[in-house]
């Protein structure tokens, strides 16, 4: 968190020195920083570079008292592609001085980071024109708005303010004025139940603010209906001629509501209780079926396979119990036995299914604990189809041939159903598994494109290096080169 930041002094127009202070997090203290600014073109090609290195200042006392006093070494260079689409390569180097844990540095420089990027595209969607405006800028833009609107409650009118801001979003208007209220009604009807949707058949041409309002809030009940966002957006463009046309002229709505129905998905949570519960109902019923289909086996003289599908769910059971042994070793034994008793009784994947969609509607994780409640409960799932869901179904699917190849059906309406139910049980879980980790918004949130490094000092964990070169960034160069010495 930023607690100062000034210019110590203006040596010309393309340099200067500042001071910055940075608040720090688990009761350190905070983080000063001496540096010269240099803005410069580069002689060699189309870029400019800004570089920033550590130096001193007479007018800075650094023996302030709760202060500790580091370096910070980085270079941006943003280099032009062509009239419209430019490069930005960050290369940054912080030490933070005196010693600092791996997790604050994690913590600390990581997140700054990764939001002085995020910033820095912010900055160049807003100003890029609707004329040159991409599929992927419209993805972007998606997570741009969705961070200006609160994970659990509706800010109203925060999706509007950015709208302001936005270049593509106030040529779109000036174009169709209603977009405005048709869009914010899709961002900002995240907690607001889905209710009656209604249609609206008009064309854009004649669409009313409140037939825009309509379709707008008509967006989440389509999200809520659907397996997942790309097939929600499909259904919500082709609903409404409106939107149909809105989509056919500008390429990058499509997108752009995808990432946005991701997001709204990740904080609402009544995708998440839906998707939770479904999947422990059918690991419940999985698990009825197979030690039904045990006394078939035994009723009709297949001892080998009932011994085989009691090793199946023993061995499930046995990685559910390390599991819980793993996820409680910091916790005590009560919980730690709460936890055991839930995995012999089969009933904890219900339990694990209520603890994602709690944490899912704003209650704080458990700290002791190595997963997270939505990780306990894939892991949870990914024991249950490994361990017995997948060579049961298996097994049952060999003795269902054998069966219907010597005639002898007792117990083969047992066994198809037991089949059925865990081929289905297993897809639903797999494809769970994928979604959550999908639209998680803290297992989305480093770029795939940047790179880190380990610690920079081997005796400590107080300098970190990052550099990460940006997908191009569009129209940086619509004013004149700077002449630079």
């Amino acid at each position: 968190m930023e607690v100062e930041d000034r210019v110590l002094e203006k040596i010309n127009s393309f340099s200067m020195k500042i001071y910055k202070e940075r608040a720090m997090k688990f009761n350190t203290e905070n983080r000063a920083y001496i540096s010269e600014l240099l803005i410069a073109d580069q002689k060699r090609g189309p870029s400019i570079l800004v570089v920033e290195t550590p130096t001193t200042h007479p007018s800075v006392d650094t023996s302030k008292e709760g202060v500790v006093f580091g370096e910070e070494t980085s270079a941006y260079r943003i280099t032009r592609i062509n009239a419209t689409t430019c490069r930005l390569t960050l290369l940054r180097t912080v030490s933070y001085g005196g010693d600092l844990s791996q997790n604050v540095m994690s913590k600390t420089f990581l997140k700054e980071t990764l939001i002085r990027l995020a910033d820095t595209q912010a900055y160049f969607l807003k100003v890029r024109e609707l004329a040159v405006f991409s599929r992927a800028d419209g993805e972007a833009l998606g997570g741009v708005v969705m961070d200006r609107v609160d994970a659990q409650t509706i800010k109203a009118g925060a999706s509007r303010e950015i709208w302001d801001e936005t270049r593509v979003l106030k040529e779109a208007e000036a174009k169709y004025p209603l977009i405005k209220d048709l869009l914010g009604q899709v961002v900002e009807n995240k907690l607001i139940s889905a209710g009656e949707a209604g249609d609206v058949g008009t064309s854009l041409q004649d669409l009313t603010k409140e037939g825009a309002d309509v379709i707008g809030g008509a967006f989440f009940a389509t999200l809520v209906g659907n397996t997942t966002p790309k097939a929600a957006v499909d259904k919500f463009l082709t609903r409404y001629p409106a939107m149909t046309e809105l989509s056919a002229e500008f390429v990058w709505l499509r997108p752009f509501l995808t990432e946005v129905g991701k997001r709204l998905s990740s904080g609402s949570n009544l995708g998440t209780q839906m998707r939770a519960y479904s999947g422990a109902m059918l690991s419940t019923f999985d698990m009825g079926t197979d030690l039904n289909m045990i006394k078939v086996y035994l009723a009709t003289g297949r001892i080998p396979y009932a011994h085989a599908s009691i090793a199946m769910i023993g061995t499930s059971m046995t990685l559910q119990i390390l599991l819980a042994v793993s996820q409680n070793k910091n916790k005590s034994w009560r919980d730690l036995s709460t936890d055991l008793i839930l995995a012999v009784t089969c009933v904890k994947p219900g339990v694990d299914a209520y603890r994602a969609s709690s944490v899912r509607s704003g209650e704080p994780e458990d700290p002791d604990k190595p997963l997270d409640a939505a990780s306990e409960m894939m892991a949870g799932k990914a024991v249950e189809m490994f361990g017995e869901s997948i060579p049961e179904a298996t097994m049952q699917t060999y003795t269902l041939l054998r069966m219907l190849a010597s005639g002898n059906l007792v117990g083969f309406k047992m066994a198809t159903a037991s089949i059925l139910i865990g081929i289905f049980a297993t897809a639903f879980s797999a494809t769970m598994m994928a979604y959550n980790f999908d639209t998680h918004l803290k297992k989305r949130e480093l770029n795939r494109g940047s790179t880190a490094t380990s610690p920079t000092h081997p005796g400590g964990a107080s300098s970190y290096s990052w550099r990460s070169s940006s997908s191009p960034l569009p129209s940086c160069f619509s004013r004149p080169w700077p002449s630079v010495c």
